[in-house]
């Protein structure tokens, strides 16, 4: 209700709200394929608010941006692997597109 939204701090609502950006971005990247342009601008608006208040999220803040760290670094991760993937399943259709021609 808004008087129980009104009772807890500001900086409590905002750094739950910056977890589920975090966890928007992280459904993104588990999808398949992954949705890497969903998922980017969920980290990006995490970031983004965490650039600007993040000094003021209390104890939070600290949480916050390590999780901010972990999901740039999965989605790095995710789209390396998908890209590998992608170029492995190339090399493999020319590869028997070869055999087939021999």
């Amino acid at each position: 209700t808004r008087a129980r939204l009104a009772e807890t701090p500001a900086a409590e609502v905002i750094a739950n709200h910056l977890m589920g950006f975090y966890e928007l971005g992280a459904i993104h990247l588990s999808r398949q394929p992954p949705a890497f342009e969903d998922a980017a601008l969920a980290i990006d608006a995490l970031r983004a608010v965490l650039e600007r208040v993040g000094d003021r999220l209390g104890e939070a803040g600290p949480v916050l941006n390590q999780a901010q760290s972990q999901i740039q670094m999965a989605f790095v991760q995710v789209k390396d692997q998908y890209a590998a993937a992608a170029a492995g399943e190339a090399d493999g259709s020319a590869a028997s597109s070869d055999a087939d021609d021999a």
